[in-house]
């Protein structure tokens, strides 16, 4: 039961977060929508394969687990919007384009994993994430 609390509260907050990156990187920036989808889901599988891999060295990292990549990294990266930008690029500029960003979201999506992964694992990285989650102080595990 604890899990599927922690899972739900870091989908509310990477569907949020996911939401005003969205309007940031669409308004602010101005990036085409399916370009920030891709930045968008580039960001949550860097932030996932960092997550793994300090979890992987920390008992207390490994609580936040499961609220960290079930729950923000899975509602923050959007796998039916990236479906729907190839979709849209088909109609719209051609298949060509469309397998084209599909390629390449697939691509940066596993680069970025892996360079999340690989600085997870580099013990002298400045940014400890149990620092971070205790920082947020958005949930603390029940015992």
């Amino acid at each position: 039961m604890k899990d599927l609390f922690l899972v739900g509260m870091g989908g509310l907050v990477g569907a949020i977060s996911r939401f005003v990156a969205g309007r940031c990187l669409t308004t602010i920036c101005p990036l085409p929508g399916h370009i920030a989808t891709l930045l968008v889901n580039a960001t949550g599988s860097f932030v996932l394969g960092l997550v793994i891999a300090k979890a992987a060295g920390s008992a207390h990292l490994a609580r936040w687990q499961v609220f960290l990549t079930a729950g923000f990294c899975g509602s923050f990266t959007t796998f039916s919007s990236w479906i729907l930008d190839i979709s849209n690029l088909a109609e719209q500029a051609s298949l060509r384009a469309a397998a084209g960003h599909a390629f390449l979201g697939l691509l940066v999506g596993v680069a970025a994993l892996a360079l999340g992964t690989s600085l997870g694992r580099y013990q002298a990285l400045a940014l400890r994430l149990e620092d971070v989650v205790q920082a947020l102080h958005i949930l603390r595990p029940v015992r």
